[in-house]
């Protein structure tokens, strides 16, 4: 019986080891930035408007990622992107650090990193098949995926503990730091790799929109890229309500880190399991089932239970957006030569700004109705989208089973 790669094969894989490093370095200063922004903007400021903005900030520059520079990771060498995407970022926070910059100086600066930091995580995203194949790339995507998570429980709340120790200009000093370390770690950790594209960078938004006309009017990538924007969005948006919902609930402040922080709680077993411990066919054959399943709990939120059964909703939510990891493997084997890089882009930033446009509605609903209302309404209308996109089921590969044609991983169990 041939057994999947591991966590441990994909993690002996030099080049792997190396972008995982790179990531988590990343994830740190990513986090430390935003909690030190915030601090900052307010101290300056103490308008929460103009904090809300700075955070709102970091879902805007995917529109510019999606309709301007999507095409630049297929054109130049993937580690050279890398590269100069650290380089860029950190270059973006260093005026940051100035005393006295203007806050309008401040939330153009996080915009333009933002920005960056979309096609950035393209071009990571696209390297994963050629180094580890079919199915070592869902193990090592689910992997990162889980550090995204468990730095979200955890880094904001260690951001928080060290601005007691650290000035937020401080903290965007070890940002910039964090940056410059996760370019030396890809530089001397992976090898160069031809761009995917044999076309030059030049020409850049017109071949992005090229690029994303050839995509988008595929329908199985479309229905693919639906199924992975819509109920994700739908079911994380309440997270946005954290704080109304917990007064509204009678909850202290407690209350609130416990509403954010229950989706990533449940998407960290449930990228496991379905990660790591199933194979390809059965991953999609639950698609169906965990996309409705993500956002079928928030339906019942309409008849306000109490606080346990509202964090237990949102776990199942966020376990059940597993589902994404055998959708995003389809979406990849269907992308046109060429575009993988675009695609990643394309995939990445419009979850984003999906999950930004998801959060600004059920904010104005949440003007209008009760919170739990609001996020029953969320819940039905990711399911009903969810839904729609299912239709066709693209979700599903003709070549799922065994990774024959994967690369063999030292270490992998026979």
């Amino acid at each position: 019986m041939t057994r999947g790669p591991t966590y441990g094969d994909v993690l002996r894989n030099g080049e792997f080891r190396a972008l995982f490093v790179a990531h988590v370095v990343s994830i740190a200063g990513d986090i430390l930035s935003k909690v030190a922004v915030a601090v900052l903007v307010y101290d300056r400021t103490g308008s929460p408007l103009l904090t809300a903005a700075a955070t709102a900030a970091g879902f805007l520059p995917n529109v510019l990622a999606i309709t301007t520079f999507a095409a630049i990771v297929d054109s130049l060498p993937p580690r050279r992107v890398m590269i100069l995407g650290d380089c860029a970022r950190a270059c973006c926070v260093v005026p940051m650090i100035l005393p006295g910059m203007p806050v309008v100086m401040l939330l153009v600066l996080i915009f333009c990193s933002g920005t960056v930091a979309a096609v950035f995580r393209g071009a990571r995203q696209s390297v994963l098949p050629d180094l580890l194949g079919p199915e070592g790339y869902v193990v090592g995507r689910s992997l990162m995926s889980i550090t995204v998570q468990i730095g979200q429980v955890a880094g904001f709340g260690f951001g928080g503990l060290l601005l007691l120790a650290v000035t937020p200009r401080t903290a965007l000093a070890i940002d910039v730091a964090t940056f410059a370390l996760s370019a030396v770690v890809v530089a001397l950790g992976m090898k160069s790799r031809p761009a995917m594209s044999v076309e030059r960078p030049n020409g850049t938004v017109r071949r992005t929109w090229r690029g994303n006309r050839v995509i988008l009017t595929r329908p199985r990538l479309r229905r693919l890229l639906a199924l992975q924007w819509v109920p994700v969005a739908c079911a994380m948006s309440p997270g946005a309500l954290a704080a109304p919902y917990a007064e509204h609930l009678g909850a202290g402040t407690v209350a609130v880190g416990l509403l954010m922080g229950a989706p990533a709680c449940g998407m960290v077993p449930g990228d496991i399991l379905v990660g790591r411990f199933l194979s390809s066919r059965r991953r999609q054959r639950l698609v169906p089932w965990l996309a409705v399943g993500m956002c079928l709990p928030l339906c019942v939120l309409v008849v306000d239970p109490p606080l346990p059964a509202v964090l237990a909703a949102l776990v199942v939510a966020g376990a059940a957006s597993a589902y994404t990891i055998a959708a995003d493997q389809v979406y990849v084997e269907n992308l046109p030569e060429g575009l993988r890089g675009h695609g990643m882009v394309l995939a990445g930033a419009g979850l984003m700004l999906s999950q930004g446009v998801a959060i600004g509605l059920i904010g104005m609903a949440a003007q209008i109705v009760e919170p739990q209302i609001a996020a029953a309404v969320a819940g039905l209308l990711g399911c009903v989208g969810g839904l729609a996109a299912l239709r066709g089921r693209p979700y599903l590969s003709e070549s799922a089973g065994p990774a024959s044609t994967a690369p063999r991983l030292r270490g992998a169990r026979r």
